[in-house]
């Protein structure tokens, strides 16, 4: 009797520290009261921005969920802004916290509402996935060397301080007796973001991403081959979404943000491009559409050529909104 009580009592003790984990608090409303002075068809929110532990953050957004109207919260995590009573749903997220969303509250005309977020550490690493290099020329012994930015998690052929291997005209690379259609890596970075990375990320509208992307690999003068694997590798997962935000790093930027290369013998011609990209639900109001140009790649003598990308999720980066 006393250890099937026992067994009941610890039993419970489980499922209420489960239930307190899953009722965790994410807002907190205050008050919702009119206010007379405000503009009618106006309401203002207000309120406070904090991580789990109770400590106020500062530099967090909140925003309706079609960007138009919205805030950051100052030092001492407070926020305030004005929004229609016709909105509905108002988020809040902040770098490396997960999102957290208020789905159709009735905001009232001339009210003023008390809102506190409450926001979990989310640090989710990118993961670089599919960087793949691509070598034409009858080229023997060449090398391959980097010095990655991030922790290498995969590779094939296995990379061993170099890649070693014989190139050829039509791009099969020949490395320990056996022919390869590119090399490949994988690894983990935490770093990347677009605010850190200049103004070169734009909007797209992911049901034109096949032709916008053959639009882009064509003007950088990829063959078939290369744009066929781009394509069917990051296509299905830049549509996760109706929108995404794109940015390409070239050259100099891969080598600073994602791994330098070491080449010997030195390519008459080589090109390194790395996509970063962000799903989203909702366009952003004035967020450029505009693509940035693209130099085409000569093909002429020993050719060296590069791809990768991340992607990068909503709550780890700021999307100069």
């Amino acid at each position: 009797m006393f250890k099937n009580l026992l067994v009941i009592i610890l039993l419970m003790s489980s499922l209420c520290a489960s239930s307190m984990e899953d009722m965790r608090i994410e807002y907190r409303i205050n008050f919702d009261t009119l206010d007379p002075h405000l503009s009618p068809g106006m309401t203002t929110i207000e309120g406070h921005v904090y991580n789990s532990n109770g400590d106020p953050l500062s530099d967090a957004m909140v925003s309706t969920s079609d960007f138009i109207k919205q805030t950051t919260t100052d030092f001492s995590g407070f926020y305030s802004f004005e929004v229609s009573d016709k909105d509905s749903t108002i988020f809040a997220y902040r770098l490396n916290y997960t999102e957290v969303i208020i789905p159709n509250y009735d905001f009232k005309s001339q009210h003023i509402v008390s809102i506190d977020f409450f926001l979990m550490e989310n640090i989710v690493p990118e993961v670089n996935l599919k960087p793949v290099v691509y070598a034409y020329g009858d080229i023997e012994n060449v090398s391959i060397q980097y010095d990655f930015k991030t922790e290498l998690t995969f590779s094939y052929p296995a990379y061993q301080e170099s890649w070693e291997f014989t190139s050829t005209a039509n791009g099969d690379i020949i490395y320990d007796g056996k022919s390869y259609p590119y090399l490949f890596w994988e690894g983990e970075n935490w770093k990347s973001d677009y605010s850190s990375l200049g103004a070169d990320s734009y909007l797209v509208k992911t049901d034109t991403i096949i032709q916008h992307l053959e639009n882009v690999l064509t003007t950088m003068n990829l063959n078939n081959r290369e744009k066929t694997d781009f394509i069917t590798f990051w296509g299905p997962k830049i549509s996760q979404k109706e929108y995404a935000i794109l940015q390409f790093l070239n050259d100099d930027e891969y080598d600073e943000m994602i791994a330098e290369i070491s080449v010997n013998p030195k390519p008459q011609n080589m090109l390194r491009f790395y996509l970063l990209f962000t799903p989203l639900d909702y366009p952003i109001p004035n967020y450029s559409t505009k693509s940035p140009e693209f130099e085409p790649i000569s093909r002429e003598g020993f050719t060296l050529i590069e791809w990768g990308g991340s992607e990068i999720p909503l709550q780890n980066t700021w999307l100069n909104i």
